[in-house]
């Protein structure tokens, strides 16, 4: 079973692999630009071995050695700039398919997954998710991937000039990763915890701004303050764990460093002198590992930044990807609406195992029916909507539309079949038009306007100074209630599905306003499910069923129950 790092490059590698062959010049880019800024030092090394040998021929090899060294700068910089020039083409493009495809994945998560978790603490790892993507790449291809390049490199040419220096110099390069591989796993978890601290954070903060009406019209500033507090001193102390281990992990590589440098100048100076080495030996030895002990304390930074940027990813990962093995059930999406028919076939539900809210529960509705329900607040009434949009699954029993188990249907198809208004009107941040347009993407402009007209939202919208551009806030902040409802419902009036479901779709609406609007869905030929607590608004129905406790008590037509 792989692990859920495992998981997450796989996640990323999918992306990767649409385009392979840029990737493929990405690894080769850095070979070039590092194996020709380590032969540089070896250049120079060549250079003055010839000096001190042939002092005659100097200016001869030193014009060579130009050109030379002209030509490995323009294989550096042109490689530098290829890469840079892929990143610019590749990244960004991946990054919108990253934000595209775990945009499409959050949204076919349960509806308990929405219940759980704050809206902002979600798009907040859709964040870092995206981000994480770009940020573990330039790690990679610009740190970890170029300095393993230059310290090969290094080896071989040392190795060509002494295997005892090569020794010295792998000893010294293994001991400053060990120290990096040690800290790797309280790096990872640290940060880990603080990617976990700082979306927990932005949830609340998120819910704060959601809810700015009741911050604004409560006096629990104090409350707010004070939880806000216990959320910034958890995010602090998780980030100061995750500096400290940077902090001990730099401390400990620089000891090493020092130790191994050191030793290893030590020994070229008593190698010079014996005659082991000669002067260009010595120059290039010594350049060399200044220049790998700097490009290693990078990577060795760079490392514990992509573990972190790694702890990050992969804490958003396992909160929005992350999930049960992929279902082989093959799904029906039919060519033409479905019948409006609905059946409860001895449905038992409940969100606790031990208290069912509907034991044995049965209930048919005929295509073209206008039925209403009426119970007592936790009768089940809405748990009943959410179970026909298979937001929640039923214990037991089979929910059916126009003849077919809810079970079988495509998710998409199952929601064109049905217009759903609840009693909260949620509304995007967008324009009227374009919230009353998203009940059907195919209607025309006049479509949307005679919705409008029906479900009274016209008469305002016009009144409005961008009339139906007008951009309505989040969630419609900037509506009435009333008017919030009346949008709503000129939303699923557009849909034209065979079924709508009214779960207390008026409540904010004056008598008047109620019954004109509920007339203009009742003279369609759909079937209509009206839950409400107003007798009024149920007087027009065929048939009534009162709920209690998961039960129907009661059923009849409106005159037998009102």
């Amino acid at each position: 079973m792989k692990t859920s790092h495992q998981t997450l490059f796989s996640f990323y590698w999918k992306f990767i692999k649409s385009e392979k062959k840029r990737f493929l010049l990405f690894i080769l880019m850095p070979i070039i630009w590092c194996s020709a800024e380590t032969y540089a030092p070896y250049l120079i090394k060549i250079c003055l071995d010839k000096m001190v040998i042939f002092p005659e021929d100097a200016q001869s090899f030193l014009i060579d050695s130009i050109f030379v060294y002209v030509f490995l700068m323009i294989c550096v910089e042109g490689s530098l700039r290829i890469a840079s020039y892929l990143c610019i083409e590749t990244i960004p493009k991946l990054k919108e398919e990253i934000r595209k495809v775990t945009t499409e994945i959050i949204e076919s998560h349960p509806y308990s997954f929405f219940q759980s978790h704050h809206s902002a603490r979600i798009v907040s790892s859709l964040k870092s998710l995206v981000d994480g993507f770009e940020q573990l790449l330039i790690s990679f291809l610009y740190g970890l991937y170029p300095i393993t390049i230059t310290f090969f490199v290094s080896l071989v040419l040392i190795n060509h000039v002494s295997s005892l220096f090569s020794c010295l110099f792998l000893f010294w390069y293994l001991g400053m990763n060990i120290i990096t591989f040690i800290f790797l796993k309280p790096t990872l978890q640290t940060s880990h915890d603080y990617a976990l601290a700082e979306s927990k954070q932005m949830g609340f903060i998120g819910d704060l701004f959601k809810n700015t009406l009741i911050v604004k019209t409560f006096s629990s500033h104090s409350l707010d303050q004070s939880l806000f507090e216990n959320f910034q001193k958890e995010t602090l102390q998780k980030a100061k764990n995750a500096e400290w281990i940077t902090f001990k992990a730099d401390s400990w590589r620089g000891g090493i460093s020092f130790l191994l440098l050191s030793s290893l100048f030590v020994f070229l100076v008593i190698g010079w002198q014996r005659g082991l080495i000669t002067l260009g030996d010595f120059a290039f030895i010594t350049a060399t590992c200044f220049y790998v002990r700097r490009s290693t304390w990078m990577a060795a930074v760079q490392f514990l930044s992509f573990v972190k940027n790694l702890g990050i990813a992969k804490q958003s990962f396992d909160l929005l990807i992350s999930s049960p093995e992929d279902s082989h059930h093959s799904f029906k999406k039919l060519s033409e609406p479905l019948p409006g028919t609905i059946s409860f076939d001895s449905v038992d539900f409940g969100y606790d195992q031990d208290k069912k809210i509907y034991h044995d529960f049965n209930l048919t509705i005929a295509a073209g029916e206008k039925v209403g329900i009426m119970g007592p607040s936790g009768a089940g009434k809405t748990t009943l909507i959410h179970l026909l949009f298979r937001l929640l699954t039923p214990d037991v029993g089979k929910i059916f539309v126009g003849g077919y188990d809810v079970e079988d249907l495509d998710g998409e198809f199952l929601k064109e079949q049905i217009a759903y208004v609840p009693q909260h009107a949620t509304l995007f941040h967008r324009s009227i038009f374009e919230n009353i347009h998203y009940g059907n993407p195919e209607a025309t402009f006049e479509e949307v306007i005679e919705a409008s007209k029906a479900c009274l939202c016209h008469p305002f919208v016009i009144d409005l100074k961008s009339e139906y551009e007008t951009i309505i806030g989040e969630d419609g902040l900037k509506l009435s209630g009333g008017q919030r409802q009346r949008v709503a419902l000129a939303r699923a009036y557009l849909k034209n599905s065979p079924i709508i479901i009214l779960d207390e779709a008026t409540s904010a609406l004056d008598f008047l306003a109620e019954d004109k609007i509920l007339d203009a869905f009742l003279q369609q030929n759909r079937t209509i499910l009206l839950i409400s607590h107003r007798p009024s608004s149920l007087k027009k129905l065929d048939r009534i069923f009162v709920l209690q406790a998961g039960k129907i008590v009661r059923q009849g037509t409106p005159q037998e129950i009102i």
